[in-house]
């Protein structure tokens, strides 16, 4: 019996917007060209394994590795940088209350997953924060281990809905123009609300314990997202006297915070599957 040669594969092969009467061609080497085991090198069901997610081999988790150190330091600087947002202190409730502010450094943590991960990217995200509290003291212990959990929830948040339940590959796109339209942007309501129910509880919680517990350091009450003008004793009740209006008005900032986030992301990251595919 003839062995399957790769000419038997190209008229075998079917995907779409693949024209068998054109010149084979895929989206990145502007020909269509074959893996080291002689398959079309397409989307396959290997692309979304959580170990995919990880790394793919030896050569791509030192790439990955290489990458975490840059967006560490691109992140670091981002923070310094949400330090001075920080400082202009304009964005007041009544009550002295000020509402976040600061977004540039998650919305480096949220570009890395693109090339390293959610595993590396939950490294940033548990990090940040507390690299922003040795920067700049005011900030207390309580306000930065919750914003790295935050920071870390919000990682595989986007993970989840992007890769898994969508199934963006991290090295392919996917052929069909309006399928991969659908699946970029799909994810954005989703990452957006549970990013919203997941952080306007957390602030609140960074409102309590700068306000309550925040007493106790000298009234030093600035904290990654909510800070004080003013030193008296009365921000947790000026707080509780307008919950729901506050706790809405703090879900429409983080709403705001995550689009940039999403939108962001989603409008980079098609370009990196190129130098996923690369290293892959």
């Amino acid at each position: 019996m003839k062995p399957e040669t790769k000419d038997d594969d190209l008229l075998s092969h079917s995907v779409d917007e693949h024209d068998e009467s054109k010149p084979k061609k895929d989206h990145y080497h502007n020909e269509h060209h074959f893996d080291k085991q002689g398959n079309h090198d397409d989307v396959s069901e290997n692309d979304f394994k959580v170990k995919t997610s990880i790394y793919t081999s030896k050569r791509n988790l030192i790439y990955r590795i290489s990458l975490t150190g840059v967006f560490l330091a691109l992140a670091t600087a981002a923070t310094a940088l949400d330090m001075i947002w920080e400082r202009l202190n304009f964005l007041y409730l009544d009550g002295g209350i000020l509402i976040p502010t600061r977004f540039v450094d998650i919305l480096i943590i949220s570009i890395s997953i693109a090339t390293i991960g959610p595993a590396f990217a939950s490294f940033l995200g548990l990090s940040i924060p507390w690299i922003h509290l040795i920067i700049d003291p005011h900030h207390g212990p309580l306000s930065a281990l919750i914003d790295s959990m935050g920071y870390c929830l919000m990682v595989w948040v986007l993970w989840v809905f992007y890769y898994v339940i969508f199934k963006n590959s991290y090295i392919h796109k996917e052929p069909n123009k309006k399928k991969n339209i659908f699946k970029i942007w799909m994810p954005l309501p989703f990452y957006v609300i549970l990013g919203m129910l997941i952080y306007v509880p957390l602030t609140i919680a960074i409102i309590y314990v700068t306000t309550e517990a925040g007493h106790l350091d000298n009234h030093s009450h600035l904290n990654f997202n909510i800070y004080h003008r003013v030193h008296d004793h009365h921000h947790w009740e000026d707080f509780q006297s307008r919950a729901t209006l506050y706790s809405f008005i703090i879900g429409g900032v983080q709403a705001i915070r995550f689009t940039i986030c999403y939108v962001t992301f989603a409008l980079i990251e098609p370009q990196m599957k190129k130098i996923n595919h690369r290293y892959r």
